[in-house]
């Protein structure tokens, strides 16, 4: 059995990164995705493998950079509860915040895997105000 802490590593890494193949390759084919109501997505969102990934390329063209530190950690055979520091430096405006200021945030993320694959992804976001 996959560890479910080394995917999760792996999986921000990716993010982290922009590394889209590696992404991909975490991701399960049936992959569902919900953010729950937050500062950028005030009705929350659900998204498919395809729209993640896609996701993923708009953040790229947001943000010069991103950060995750796992800061907590809670596993259970294919679950794991996280909680996530991030941040983020701008290259496009947003909100009163030019580009290369940085936004910050602390996420609660619960992933399942299945095969050694994210197969579903819960996140909860709190913002700093921006």
């Amino acid at each position: 059995m996959t560890d479910p802490k080394i995917v999760a590593q792996e999986y921000f890494e990716a993010l982290e990164q922009g590394d889209e193949a590696r992404l991909e390759s975490l991701l399960h084919a049936n992959i569902v995705h919900r953010e729950f109501p937050n500062r950028l997505n005030p009705k929350g969102v659900e998204n498919d493998r395809a729209a993640m990934l896609e996701a993923s390329r708009r953040g790229t063209r947001v943000l010069f950079s991103q950060k995750y530190e796992i800061k907590n950690v809670v596993a259970q055979e294919s679950s794991i509860a996280l909680e996530v520091a991030w941040q983020g430096t701008l290259a496009v405006p947003i909100g009163e915040r030019a580009p290369g200021d940085i936004l910050r945030a602390t996420f609660a993320v619960f992933l399942e895997l299945r095969d050694g694959q994210i197969i579903g992804h819960r996140n909860y976001d709190c913002f700093e105000p921006f």
